[in-house]
């Protein structure tokens, strides 16, 4: 018997032992015992839970939490013990709110969590604790009916409308009605130096409740106002608010003392000839200063011209560069420290004196200023990037477009203000979409454009350092997409070939960048390029492959991959965003190359680099090696009289700036076309039914060619696939339309003024033609608003030519985006079709969502 009892004794040791385990890992409690309402309920510990999505997580207010909070589901915490005379009247939640994303309700029910089976006390809704994260926690708090006895508790989530989650749950906790509170206990620390933080470590606050009842409450530094440590205090209050209570107490904000001032790291094995500027040299725009509240940094301003460094010296030179401290505000120099310190710099000597890599100037390159206010976010930026430009011996900015938010006249005056403190500066400016849309017309943007910033024109060419500058800009007010005219284009092409020279940059600005350029790492981006305009660009700019072509319009970090582009037609760069990621560049023109710092002038650091090496005559004489062949060959259109052909591109030695530059194109033995950087080429002239073999070499600067591609055999049509205008006042039908431009007036094969159809329809629009029996279709025409005399902003933006057999499942034969052309002209595929529809996702440039208008939708092909 004896023996027996040990035994239950252990086995009886061992079930409170698992028990404990079971409550602290999956949240279950024993039956029969009873939590206390007014102790912190951590939201992890929960009965039982239902919802699949429901799931606990990693806290970044410290702990576990619940996320997954959908809508409709519900946790469960069994024997809240809430007192049987005085109850809990207030329910509070430790919370996080990602505004994007998140919102709704937290109901608290009793005993069931339907009014069949329990009983709902109090809903708290929820606010959101910051815009696009999840890491920020508030406590909330709620009034409830009365609570009192022993409850099931049942958190119900309710989603808001637009939303997917209600909030992450860390803990929650019932409160009585609250009379008082008091600070029971100082935090430790009550004395601040000046720029740190707020630290309640060691303070207790105590709660007195409406029976008498006391309780330590849960406060976090989010619940304490007041403090400011950015200037001395000799006295701040500060009060806490606990339940709509508050306490107070004092505390004391002192400033740093400077004990010393660290000297930086020495810098080695800088490139000879190096520009004599502070980035160039990578001297850092702060030092480390050691005071009596710990280390800070401050700003530095280098006397690099006193140093004795020439970046004409072609051997090895070591010097010291001085640089005068700025202490921080909070910072005191009592002791008088000399607030100064040095940097030592080694340039190496040159490994080739004789070639010429003189440095000859630097520039800025900057955009999406996004003028609002003076003093604002990006006023501050702004004024720091400019700053930079002067004390790096920059003597040119070029602000590459969205000067402006709105384009209004108060916009501009802010704008300029901060870019006239410093007439040192030559200033160049051009347009951006921010700059041009929705003021009812391109005129007024462009008069308010030329008014305020002094620019000659709003594409216009100057002569910097002996080095070509060329400005272009948009001539309609698109939204987000950039027109550029024929006219522009003729000018564009007549001043690249103005005193070029292969061995010097000409240096290009657009606001909107290249299809398939710079943007390229975020596939999904919604900037939309027009691929027809920017393959004239790419062919008239690719003649010059020494051009440099700077843009802005994208507002992600210079770090990101993309961000610089030379695989092909020319080089091609961001320049950061004033707005968003507060940087830019430093372009350093030397002799030999161009060296780009992409800057954070935040930070006041560089956080990328990147070098082109010019077409310098030594450069290309010591290229002797030619580019691989190109590969993959193909053609995807063919008819009777021409062939599209493309190919991939190959690869080139040159490094540091665009390898091939051209290639050449055969058939068999005869030279038939030649093109810069493009990788596909439009054959015509040729014969029907008669075969071809096409080959394709690639070339680069210094003039060595490949060998031939693999070669492609092609045989043309009989005959011509898209002869006819298969639509043309056949019966046609629309989702919608606008009284006076009906569907029919896009298919009577006449593009005056007012025949067009138009659409106001919400959502998608489209419009559909039978053509009442089968036809093999090969090419589309569509004629938007600007063929028809319409303003520019109105063509059609993104829009798409479907086919199908019964008029009810329906094939995208081909699409179109970020179109700003007055018409458009594509061959396609051959393929088969009954019915074709013109569907439209995104009717026009100006307004997005506005009204579509097509004056002719045409398309081409033949009988089965």
């Amino acid at each position: 018997m004896v023996a027996l009892r040990k035994f239950n004794k252990s086995l009886f040791s061992f079930i409170l032992i698992v028990a404990f385990l079971l409550s602290n890992i999956i949240g279950y409690t024993p039956v029969n015992a009873a939590n206390n309402a007014y102790s912190l309920t951590e939201a992890e510990s929960f009965s039982s839970k239902s919802g699949n999505y429901l799931k606990v997580e990693s806290c970044p207010d410290g702990g576990k939490c619940i996320g997954g909070t959908n809508d409709n589901q519900y946790l469960v915490y069994d024997n809240i013990d809430f007192g049987s005379v005085v109850g809990a009247t207030e329910f509070s939640a430790r919370l996080s709110v990602k505004g994007s994303n998140a919102g709704g309700n937290i109901e608290v029910w009793i005993d069931g969590p339907t009014s069949a089976n329990g009983k709902k006390v109090g809903t708290l809704t929820v606010a959101a604790t910051a815009p696009d994260n999840w890491n920020v926690y508030k406590t909330m708090s709620t009034e409830i009916t009365e609570v009192t006895g022993i409850h099931d508790v049942y958190l119900v989530l309710k989603v808001a409308a637009g939303k997917t989650y209600v909030a992450n749950l860390n803990w929650f906790q019932f409160s009585k009605t609250l009379n008082s509170i008091e600070l029971t206990k100082q935090p430790a620390k009550t004395v601040y130096r000046i720029g740190e933080n707020l630290d309640i470590t060691g303070m207790e606050v105590t709660g007195t409740y409406i029976d008498g009842s006391t309780r330590v409450e849960e406060v976090r530094a989010s619940d304490v106002s007041g403090f400011n440590s950015s200037t001395e205090a000799a006295s701040q209050t500060l009060t806490v608010t606990v339940g709509g209570k508050t306490a107070t107490f004092p505390i004391e904000i002192k400033p740093k003392i400077l004990t010393s001032i660290t000297a930086p790291t020495a810098i080695k094995d800088v490139v000879n000839g190096t520009a004599p500027t502070a980035v160039a040299l990578g001297l850092p725009s702060t030092v480390v200063l050691g005071t009596d509240g710990g280390i800070v940094d401050a700003p530095v301003t280098w006397n690099i011209d006193a140093s004795g460094y020439d970046p004409a010296v072609k051997t090895e030179q070591n010097f010291t560069v001085t640089g005068a401290v700025d202490p921080p505000t909070g910072v005191t120099n009592p002791n008088n420290i000399e607030l100064s310190t040095s940097i030592n710099v080694t340039v190496l000597a040159s490994t080739a004196p004789e070639r010429d890599n003189s440095y000859k100037f630097s520039f800025m390159a900057i955009s999406d200023t996004h003028a609002r206010v003076s003093g604002d976010k990006n006023d501050v930026v702004l004024n720091n990037a400019l700053q930079e430009a002067v004390s790096n011996n920059v003597k040119n900015v070029s602000v590459v477009g969205d000067l402006t938010e709105y384009g209004t006249d108060a916009e501009y005056n802010a704008f300029m203000k901060t870019m006239n403190k410093y007439p040192q500066l030559d200033r160049n400016y051009i347009l951006g979409n921010h700059d041009v849309r929705w003021m009812g017309g391109f005129e007024t943007a462009k008069n308010r454009f030329l008014t305020h910033t002094g620019m000659p024109a709003v594409y216009y060419d100057k002569w910097i350092n002996g080095y070509h500058f060329i400005y272009l800009a948009t001539e309609a007010d698109d939204k987000d997409s950039a027109y550029i005219s024929d006219t522009q284009m003729k000018w564009l092409n007549d001043r690249l070939a103005e005193s070029a020279s292969q061995d010097k940059p000409i240096f290009i600005f657009l606001h909107q960048p290249l299809d398939n350029t710079v943007y390229e790492e975020y596939p999904f981006d919604p900037y939309q390029s027009d691929e027809v305009q920017d393959q004239k660009l790419k062919d008239i700019i690719g003649k010059y492959p020494q051009s440099v072509f700077i843009t802005g319009h994208i507002h992600y970090p210079l770090t990101l991959p993309g961000t610089f582009y030379n695989k092909q037609y020319f080089t091609m760069m961001r320049d950061g965003a004033i707005k968003d990621s507060g940087q830019g560049l430093i372009l350093d023109v030397y002799a030999d190359r161009v060296v780009i710092h992409g800057r954070d002038f935040s930070k006041k650091s560089t956080v990328t680099t990147w070098t082109i090496n010019n077409y310098t005559a030594d450069a290309l004489a010591a290229d002797k090696q030619a580019p691989t062949a190109p590969a993959n060959i193909k053609t995807k259109v063919v008819t009777n009289k021409m062939a599209i052909l493309s190919w991939d591109a190959p690869t080139d030695n040159f490094t540091g700036n665009v390898g091939v530059t051209g290639y050449d194109i055969y058939n068999g033995d005869t030279l038939i076309g030649s093109t810069t950087g493009r990788t596909n080429y439009k054959v015509t002239g040729l014969k029907a039914n008669r075969s071809y073999q096409f080959t394709v070499k690639a070339r680069d600067e210094a003039g060595n060619v490949s060998t031939a591609s693999s070669p492609l055999k092609v045989t043309t049509l009989a005959f011509d696939p898209a002869p006819i205008n298969l639509v043309r006042n056949k019966k046609v039908t629309a989702n919608g339309s606008v009284a006076g431009y009906e569907p029919f007036k896009a298919v009577d094969g006449s593009s005056k003024s007012g025949r067009k159809w138009s659409s106001n329809t919400t959502g998608d629009k489209w419009l559909m033609v039978d053509l009442r029996k089968n036809y093999d279709i090969s090419r589309w025409v569509v004629k938007h608003a600007g063929e028809g005399g319409d303003t520019l902003s109105l063509n059609t933006k993104n829009y798409k030519l479907q086919g199908s057999l019964d008029g009810i499942t329906w094939t995208d034969l081909d699409s179109v985006t970020g179109n700003v052309s007055n018409s458009t002209d594509r061959y396609i595929t051959k393929s088969t079709a009954r019915y074709v529809r013109l569907y439209i996702t995104t009717p026009q440039n100006y307004a997005e969502t506005g009204t579509a208008n097509i004056y002719e939708f045409e398309v081409y092909g033949r009988k089965r």
